[in-house]
């Protein structure tokens, strides 16, 4: 069984880069821990719920990061939290020991997406307390991040290798880990 499992779209796949430049990659490699990464670039939670259910994965802890696509896609808010909800629901039924739900990122084109992905974290941050799982907010350093610090996402939706290395320290100080790459 691996250590973790990191279920998500392009954030956690690594666009434009690859599995290799991943965030995911850098914690597990900083870890020394085996882990898959189930980022799909342009999997809305939707997708990513049929797929963890087809695919019967198992591991000791979950890291859910999605809800950009949705928000593109513009399903609503009400349907991409059920799809959250399922997908730990799922995740308990199957004994991982730990489930994160992660915000997805800021973006910097359209005001109206990146409004809408403040809300959905604040939703996911909701969740996570009612269904008893740990939250990851990845959205407000980033915002502050992008204030004097544009290049963290090289299309205004993805990070650059620097802000994948950003989102690696993040969730290592989640985990209460000292990181200093």
């Amino acid at each position: 069984m691996v250590e973790f499992v990191f279920l998500g779209d392009s954030l956690t796949y690594g666009y434009p880069y690859g599995p290799n430049a991943s965030w995911t990659k850098i914690v597990t490699d900083k870890l020394g821990v085996s882990f898959l990464n189930l980022g799909v670039c342009g999997d809305t939670l939707a997708d990513m719920k049929e797929r963890f259910k087809r695919e019967r994965i198992l591991g000791n802890t979950l890291v859910l990061l999605g809800g950009t696509n949705d928000i593109y896609v513009n399903r609503p808010t009400s349907e991409i939290l059920q799809d959250a909800r399922e997908i730990i629901t799922e995740a308990k039924e199957r004994n991982f020991s730990a489930i994160v739900l992660a915000t997805p990122l800021p973006v910097l084109e359209e005001e109206w997406a990146d409004e809408r992905l403040k809300i959905l974290g604040r939703k996911y941050r909701e969740i996570a307390g009612e269904l008893g799982v740990k939250y990851l907010d990845f959205y407000e350093p980033f915002k502050k991040l992008l204030n004097n610090n544009p290049g963290v996402l090289i299309d205004g939706l993805h990070p650059s290798r620097e802000g994948y290395r950003i989102m690696a320290q993040i969730f290592l100080s989640f985990l209460g880990i000292e990181n200093d790459f």
